[in-house]
């Protein structure tokens, strides 16, 4: 899905026509807003580099931002001078987070932390190009200190993270109504009243567990008396490596405790959204594995049996912790209900869940990749995509992605979902899977991991189903960082 695709002059008044058009673009859709802020600083910066540093000058520039899958992909291209060692000065500002009074590699350093991967391409016209997940959020640290020079010079020491500031505890208290806070860190004593106060702001709320780091130049048994639920204490002056890692051990902390929620919770849910599949159905073989991370985001499969086919639904809910799993649950409700009505085509049932997830206000912040395979009585497979990593088949001839996209759910307005029809003949396999297989490639509209595609072509793939997922999990670790799901139909009997 085509988000901007415009050329212009290489001057400054154009780069900054360009960038106010990708934000009005941008604004349209539902996204991290911390991921919008990042891509436009980004592609300002790229864009204005260009100008000011080209050698020779560029005549033009090209910008195309794209949703493919569940990334967002930024091309970036000009005629002018190549970038010099493009590769290792990327790599270099990737490992070094730029500092606000430096400008020399600033441009460089915006670039690298605003998408997870970036490629450069020298040649007539130069390509730039950034590749962001949609899911990813940066944690937010509210920081509350009351001495002007110090809150900067906090919020300095925890670059990398988002940092929100408040200079008194009404502005602190502000924030935790309106901002998506992470962690907090105050200042012991602040103009209004007491930081520790905030604890008592959060306690009020069950839903409320932000860590809290104090910082106060009072001894540590005294900050420990008036404030005991504090995550952490810092004693004044406070270091920047002390401050992070104080930061890094209390969302670590806070991250250990919502995973065992998480936990918890799905497993009262599992019957709900980590249903299975059938070891056949309608002339083909099934083959399921998969595994819940935790504090992953809320993978699910839902089976329904309709008169003339199985209705396969693959999802994956962005996010982390018990929220990605909650509103797992909540989309295997939706497909429940809509499996009440008459059935339609499989990219009929996705349209109906886009409408619900755009226009319904609880799913703002809600994005969801999902896939919908028919297995028919017929023998055909009928399939439509939402964002999903592209389904492959397997084969004598090697394997061939499944051409079937449409928009991520939750991300923009509901429009028609194309359908996909696929006849397996003997020895071939539909394999179908969920990001977490592989968070890069696939994820951004690329190829199946070879090692994926090697185990779902295994000739006792579906006598030895149990093997499948083995593999998977000496792949993939037995702690992912994400839920996986892997789901292989294969005719009837085939042998590979």
């Amino acid at each position: 899905m085509i988000i901007l695709n415009e050329t212009a002059p290489a001057n400054l008044r154009d780069v900054s026509r360009l960038r106010r058009e990708a934000a009005r673009r941008l604004c349209e859709l539902r996204m991290a807003p911390d991921l919008c802020d990042a891509v436009l600083l980004a592609l300002s910066e790229a864009l204005a580099n260009v100008v000011l540093h080209a050698r020779p000058a560029a005549g033009f520039l090209g910008l195309r931002i794209a949703l493919e899958g569940a990334t967002l992909r930024v091309d970036m291209r000009d005629d002018g001078g190549a970038f010099a060692e493009a590769e290792r000065r990327i790599a270099a500002a990737r490992s070094r987070p730029c500092a606000p009074e430096r400008e020399s590699g600033r441009g460089l350093a915006l670039i690298a932390q605003a998408f997870s991967r970036i490629e450069y391409e020298a040649g007539a016209e130069n390509r730039l190009t950034g590749i962001a997940p949609l899911g990813r959020s940066v944690p937010c640290v509210l920081v509350a200190e009351d001495d002007p020079t110090l809150l900067d010079l906090y919020a300095h020491h925890l670059r990398g993270w988002r940092v929100a500031k408040a200079r008194s505890l009404r502005e602190a208290l502000l924030a935790l109504e309106t901002l998506d806070v992470c962690a907090i860190v105050a200042d012991l004593h602040l103009g209004d009243g007491l930081g520790s106060s905030l604890i008592a702001a959060l306690e009020r709320d069950p839903a409320r567990t932000e860590p809290l780091v104090l910082i106060s130049a009072a001894p540590l048994a005294a900050c420990r008396a008036v404030c005991p639920a504090a995550e952490a204490f810092l004693p004044k002056p406070v270091a920047a490596q002390a401050l992070r890692a104080a930061v890094e051990g209390a969302l670590a902390r806070s991250a250990l405790r919502a995973a065992r929620h998480a936990r918890a919770f799905a497993r009262t849910l599992e019957g709900l959204f980590a249903g299975g599949a059938p070891s056949f159905a309608n002339g083909h073989d099934l083959a399921l594995a998969r595994c819940s991370a935790g504090v992953g985001g809320g993978d699910l499969l839902v089976t329904q049996k309709m008169e003339d086919r199985l209705r396969l639904t693959l999802m994956d809910v962005m996010g982390h912790g018990v929220a990605a799993k909650g509103w797992a649950a909540a989309f295997a409700g939706m497909c429940v209900g809509l499996s009440r009505a008459p059935p339609g085509e499989a990219n009929d049932h996705l349209l109906a869940l886009a409408e619900i997830a755009w226009r319904e206000p609880a799913l703002e912040r809600v994005i969801a990749t999902a896939l919908v395979v028919d297995v028919m009585a017929s023998g055909d497979l009928r399939l439509a995509s939402a964002g999903h990593p592209a389904p492959v088949v397997i084969g004598a001839q090697g394997a061939r992605r499944v051409e079937v996209q449409g928009p991520v759910l939750g991300v923009a307005p509901p429009q028609a979902f194309a359908l996909a029809c696929v006849r397996l003949i003997a020895g071939e396999r539909l394999v179908t899977f969920t990001d977490g297989v592989d968070s890069g490639e696939a994820a951004a509209g690329g190829p199946a991991p070879d090692w994926l595609v090697a185990a779902c072509a295994a000739q006792d793939l579906f006598s030895a189903r149990e093997e499948l997922a083995r593999t998977a999990h000496a792949r993939l670790g037995a702690a992912p960082a994400d839920d996986w799901t892997i789901l292989v139909l294969g005719s009837g009997g085939d042998q590979a």
